[in-house]
């Protein structure tokens, strides 16, 4: 039988599940692990720890040699740099790390809030918009932010680069970047790039959550005990995808989720923004969350 990987990757464990054709859960590993509170506003994770969760994840599979497709759900935001080859050049800083909060003023006063809310659908909160904490870098690790053919991006950009080669990002996680369109389901917006000096390069491209990524490189499958050449889906983020699996994809349609954070969400076919509450795209093209 043909079967699904589907990874879950949470701020304190991290879930692997085989998933038959009929959507039922045939097997699941959970590997625990807790973020690291380095004082009361920072609170990171190394990214190798999230990535030997999988391995461990992986090796205690029965039902490895089943799979054929692999996707992911992931915690955002959680700012990544990375090289060229996708080695992590910091720990990830965390939705819940609020160090950054010199850059939110300044990337506000910088864009302004009308534009923020109609473009990024999101004001920059430190932390929870993971601009902030970019910007944090480039103010206190410069070389880490300077360093040629840096990628900044979220955990499903480590896992994917990981797992395919490629560096990418679905919206939903782009969502919570402060550099994307999320109002207009759209791409990196140079509206919001320029007057933060950002540059473009320095992202992963942007591919839909449907999207196949691309298939598990050889030395990834070796390590992982999988077969090579699986298509990898990319996913989204955690919170999107508890709506896809509550079914929760119609305008009025609304689920509560409780985990690290408890969310309440509802689902859109239009943006709506304001500042009292976060938006982000669904999995699902023309829909928002």
């Amino acid at each position: 039988m043909d079967c699904i990987l589907a990874i879950d990757v949470g701020t304190q464990s991290l879930r692997a599940c085989i998933i038959d054709p009929h959507l039922s859960v045939l097997e699941r590993q959970q590997i625990p692990y807790a973020p690291q509170v380095k004082s009361k506003d920072r609170v990171e994770i190394d990214a190798e720890i999230l990535w030997d969760a999988l391995v461990q994840a992986c090796r205690k599979s029965k039902q490895r040699d089943s799979v054929k497709a692999i996707t992911l759900s992931t915690l955002c935001p959680s700012l990544l740099p990375m090289d060229a080859e996708g080695n992590p050049l910091h720990p990830i800083i965390l939705h819940l790390d609020r160090r950054s909060h010199h850059q939110a003023q300044w990337a506000l006063q910088r864009v302004g809030e009308k534009d923020f809310l109609n473009i990024a659908g999101n004001l920059p909160i430190p932390g929870g918009i993971s601009v902030t904490s970019l910007l944090w870098l480039r103010d206190h690790e410069p070389k880490i932010y300077f360093q040629k053919d840096i990628c900044f991006g979220h955990a499903v950009t480590f896992f994917l680069k990981r797992l395919t080669g490629r560096y990418v990002i679905d919206p939903s996680n782009a969502s919570f970047t402060g550099l994307f369109d999320t109002v207009g389901y759209g791409d990196w917006d140079n509206r919001l790039l320029q007057p933060l000096e950002i540059e473009k390069q320095k992202l992963p491209e942007v591919i839909l959550s449907t999207s196949i990524a691309g298939e598990l490189i050889e030395p990834t499958g070796r390590v992982l005990g999988l077969s090579k050449h699986i298509p990898v889906v990319i996913g989204a983020n955690d919170t999107t995808c508890a709506a896809v699996g509550a079914d929760v994809t119609q305008a009025g349609d609304v689920m509560n989720t409780s985990g690290t954070v408890e969310i309440l969400v509802l689902c859109l076919d239009k943006p709506l923004v304001s500042k009292n509450h976060l938006l982000r795209t669904h999995a699902y093209q023309g829909r928002w969350l």
